[in-house]
C-alpha cells in the first residue's frame, strides 16, 4: 500500500507544478532570509494558496519544510567538513549559532557538535532521507 504525502495510505502524491518550483526556488535561497511571500511572488500563487498546497502535498508548511532542508544540509557539512559550527549556521542563514544548535537538536536529537563528534554515515540512526526536493550539497554555501 502507498502513502500519501502527509503519510496516510494512498498513492504517493507528486507535487503540482506550482508546488515544484516552490520547492526549487527554496532550495535556490535556502541560506537567505526569506518569507512565504517571497517563494508565493516567485511562483505566481497568492501566500494563502501556495501555503495550503505546500501542506496538502507535502504535508509540512514551508517554514518547517526549510528548517529540515537546513538541518538536513548542515548535517552533511557536519559529516563531510570540518567547518566550525557557527561558520556552518550562518553559512545556512540562521541568525546565530544558538538558535541553530536548539533546531539542530529538535530535529536529530543531539548537538551539532555531538552529531560531528560520533558521526558515522548512520549515527544514531537519526540520518533519514532528504526532505522532498532537498540536495546535499558538502561545499560550504556561499553566505
Amino acid at each position: 500500500m502507498g502513502s500519501s504525502a502527509t503519510g496516510g495510505p494512498g498513492p504517493p502524491v507528486t507535487p503540482s507544478a506550482p508546488v515544484t518550483a516552490a520547492l526549487a526556488w527554496i532550495e535556490e535561497h535556502l541560506c537567505t532570509d526569506f518569507t512565504v511571500a517571497d517563494v508565493a511572488a516567485a511562483v505566481g500563487l497568492s501566500d494563502v494558496r501556495l501555503q495550503a498546497r505546500f501542506r496538502r502535498e507535502l504535508g509540512s508548511p514551508i517554514g518547517e519544510y526549510r528548517s529540515r532542508a537546513r538541518i538536513y544540509r548542515a548535517k552533511a557539512l557536519l559529516r563531510e567538513t570540518s567547518a566550525p559550527v557557527t561558520g556552518i549556521a550562518h553559512a545556512l542563514g540562521f541568525s546565530t549559532s544558538q538558535y541553530f544548535a536548539t533546531v539542530f537538536r529538535r530535529y536529530v536529537g543531539v548537538a551539532p557538535s555531538e552529531y560531528r563528534d560520533g558521526c558515522g554515515p548512520t549515527y544514531r540512526g537519526l540520518d533519514g532521507p532528504a526532505p522532498p526536493g532537498a540536495a546535499s550539497r558538502a561545499a560550504m554555501p556561499a553566505p
